[in-house]
Parts: C-alpha cells; sequence; structure tokens
C-alpha cells in the first residue's frame, strides 16, 4: 500500500468516525429527552432524582439534555430511580 492509499484510508475512516459520534450523540440526546420525559410522567423532582442515584442534580441535568456521556449503567440507575 502506497502513502496516497493510506492517507485516503486513514481520511475516510477519520470521516466515519465522525458520522458515527455524530449519530450517537444524536441517540444519546434522544435517550436523555425520553428519560426527561419519564421523569415529569412520574412527577419526580431532578433532586429526586439524584438523591436516589447518589449524583448531584446537574448530573441528572445533564443526562436528560444528553450532554453526558450516557451509558446504559447510567440509564438503567436512572430508571431505578424512578420506581
Amino acid at each position: 500500500m502506497n502513502a496516497k492509499s493510506i492517507i485516503k484510508l486513514l481520511k475516510n475512516a477519520h470521516q466515519a468516525a465522525i458520522v458515527a459520534n455524530q449519530k450517537r450523540d444524536a441517540v444519546i440526546k434522544q435517550v436523555g429527552r425520553a428519560l426527561r420525559t419519564a421523569r415529569m410522567d412520574a412527577n419526580i423532582k431532578q433532586i429526586t432524582v439524584a438523591k436516589r442515584m447518589k449524583k448531584s442534580q446537574p448530573f441528572i441535568c445533564f443526562i436528560e439534555s444528553g450532554d453526558c456521556n450516557l451509558t446504559p449503567e447510567i440509564a438503567e440507575k436512572y430508571l431505578k430511580a424512578l420506581e
């Protein structure tokens, strides 16, 4: 493989990673909105969820806005806090 081919391959991989990250970010924002809706439907305040999760209220805000690295584990703890 020559240098031009390697650079082209790297550029393609980089572009694919950017697209994948954008899709992931969109999904995290969608999940955050869904969690917020579930909390509001349950008539529970962010501070209550925070206390039940042993986290801060601003962290709950980050989850709901999709501005954090939301993992399945965090989402599961959040949902358990709504019970």
